[in-house]
């Protein structure tokens, strides 16, 4: 009996990519939550008092009356007041808004996706895979991917790194401008497909 292949079996027509960085953490959100905690916080103690001063189990007169009596009294500094709460609610939105991540989607399926860096792993892999590169890194902006490449010459690197990229990238939906530079390592080049 002859064993199926399984998904751990390595494959030639498979690149090894690094492994994604983890999740950013979003300091902006644990900010705002904990600033809307202690918001949350002393509105509860402050209804408290004012629900014990009103039941007359504490003879302390309510904070919320003593407040309110105060804030009527300085007329001139409630709208100052009104403008920097306003300004604060506005910050912590844009705080604890998340970030819309730009995806690619693959067109034999589209319930799959691709980050930007993932793109940009799949062609620097490509560009390697091409004789004659000695390293590759890639930019991806948009739906323009620049190939950046040290190569052992200048002649005909660009269009083998341009053929390669495009075929890796092929499964992603739509059309991409893929610019690769090519460079020695002397320093040569650069040299730019300008299509």
């Amino acid at each position: 009996m002859s064993t199926p292949a399984t998904s751990e079996t390595p494959s030639a027509d498979v690149p090894r990519l690094a492994a994604a960085p983890g999740a950013s953490n979003r300091p902006g959100l644990r900010v705002a939550v904990v600033l809307v905690l202690l918001v949350l916080v002393g509105v509860a103690a402050l209804l408290s008092q004012h629900a014990l001063a009103a039941w007359a189990v504490i003879p302390d007169p309510s904070w919320l009356e003593h407040g309110i009596e105060l804030i009527s009294a300085q007329s001139r500094w409630v709208p100052i007041v009104a403008a920097a709460a306003v300004a604060l609610g506005v910050l912590l939105l844009v705080l604890a808004w998340p970030r819309r991540q730009r995806v690619h989607r693959l067109s034999a399926a589209p319930a799959l996706h691709l980050r930007t860096v993932d793109l940009a792993r799949l062609a620097s892999a490509a560009a390697r895979e091409v004789d004659g590169v000695l390293a590759a890194t890639t930019t991806v902006s948009g739906r323009r991917i620049r190939v950046h490449v040290t190569a052992t010459g200048l002649d005909g690197i660009s269009e083998d790194v341009h053929a390669a990229v495009q075929r890796r990238l092929a499964l992603v939906a739509g059309s991409f401008r893929i610019r690769p530079q090519v460079r020695t390592p002397d320093g040569s080049g650069p040299t730019g497909d300008r299509r």
